[in-house]
């Protein structure tokens, strides 16, 4: 390391745009020093630390500490110098942190691929590497390096570039949401999530306007009607409870053998159960499931009992055939196997029936579960809620129930009740 005059630090090409604070960086270079030397070449061009000069330069230093790096891995190594201190004290917009990953990304990959080449050479490591780390392993990692020189994390930069190239191609849409990652302090997680929203209710009307026809319910009793019925993509169902049958192990053996029989080798099954230890008890005699889910709502739980604990849950016992693909879950939190989602209560959302499941819940399982075209069936379809999902994804949804007054209200909300 050496002392090098300010002035004769040269950009190599044109002078790129300093981000950030660089007043915010003078004042701390003023107080804690320079905490890393500025990395040149031997021809005195700048390497990296363009900005720890352009701070220097304002507090009016006329000489600065460099290291002078006289071979590749050198340059490699004063970029992770850089990386360093900016993730200290630099702060960036989201937008302002993908403009440099995007030039930092390639610079890493090329010299990288210099460091290599030379290695290669020499028949081993390169001159000054001095890392058990393979250069190989180094050139894999270029953009998670080029990421944290921002003081983001590779993931992050990448749900930025996504909503950019959203806003880019539909900016009434997306516009806002690109806007909004050029505010200091905003949280992309939550932009990103937002920008989900909007393509899953895009995705959602172009399915519906796709959609052959409303979806059909039936008033039949589903042991007659279900054999009637084509192979199904899924079974998505709420049978009546134990309180609404007379021996609910009795029940299930009926019923759920004969939906089973109904599923394709690739389908799946969701049938939402009571929390109560015997409804369990009996469905499980009857036919294991691949897990068994829980839905849970906070927002309607009824009296408080005296000696035991409030049941705001729901078991969904999921089955899937031996042939099923692949679950496509567009967010990590719907593959939790509990389903934390307000119930229906006429506040949020619609409610119809007692024990009427929310719109969600519904739709997400469609969309794990199925493709456009996919015929759902829904045994006990109630007023429609599992039905009405399917087709809002473009799905064909068919059910049935006993109910005149379900299916009254099922043709209310857009089912075609048919005989």
């Amino acid at each position: 390391m050496k002392n090098l005059p300010v002035e004769q630090i040269t950009m190599r090409g044109r002078v790129r745009k300093s981000y950030g604070d660089i007043d915010g960086l003078a004042e701390s270079i003023n107080r804690l020093g320079l905490l890393q030397p500025i990395g040149v070449r031997d021809d005195n061009t700048l390497v990296c630390g363009g900005r720890r000069l352009k701070a220097v330069k304002k507090l009016g230093w006329s000489e600065v500490p460099v290291h002078v790096c006289d071979n590749l891995t050198d340059e490699v190594a004063y970029l992770e110098a850089e990386r360093d201190e900016n993730t200290c004290r630099l702060e960036l917009t989201p937008d302002e942190a993908l403009k440099i990953f995007e030039k930092l990304e390639p610079k890493y990959q090329r010299l990288n691929q210099g460091v290599l080449k030379e290695a290669g050479s020499k028949g081993g490591k390169a001159k000054g590497s001095g890392s058990s780390t393979s250069l190989q392993d180094n050139s894999k990692r270029t953009s998670e390096r080029a990421a944290i020189a921002t003081g983001y994390s590779e993931k992050t930069l990448r749900k930025v570039r996504e909503v950019k190239a959203a806003a880019k191609e539909d900016p009434d849409s997306f516009g806002e949401l690109a806007k909004s990652l050029g505010e200091p302090k905003c949280k992309v997680d939550a932009i990103h999530r937002k920008y989900k929203a909007v393509i899953r209710e895009q995705e959602k009307a172009k399915a519906v306007a796709s959609a052959p026809s409303p979806p059909r319910v039936y008033q039949a009793d589903m042991m007659d009607w279900l054999p009637k019925q084509e192979p199904a993509d899924l079974i998505l169902t709420d049978p009546p409870y134990m309180t609404d049958v007379d021996n609910v192990g009795e029940f299930a053996r009926q019923w759920l053998p004969l939906a089973m029989g109904k599923l394709k080798p690739t389908g799946r099954m969701y049938v939402f159960i009571g929390a109560y230890p015997k409804e369990l008890a009996a469905y499980l005699s009857v036919a294991e499931p691949a897990q068994v889910l829980v839905w849970t709502y906070r927002n309607t739980l009824g009296p408080s009992p005296k000696h035991q604990y409030k049941l705001n849950w729901q078991a969904i016992l999921y089955y899937q055939g031996s042939e099923a693909p692949p679950l496509n879950c567009p967010e990590m939190t719907e593959q939790f196997s509990v389903q934390d989602i307000a119930a229906p209560d006429g506040r949020q959302y619609n409610r119809y029936h007692e024990w009427q499941k929310p719109d969600e819940i519904g739709e997400r399982f469609v969309r794990h579960s199925t493709s456009v075209g996919d015929i759902v069936l829904d045994p006990f379809c109630c007023t429609g809620t599992f039905v009405l999902a399917a087709h809002r994804l473009g799905r064909v949804g068919i059910g049935c129930d006993l109910s005149e007054d379900n299916l009254s209200i099922a043709k209310e909300r857009g089912c075609a009740v048919e005989a």
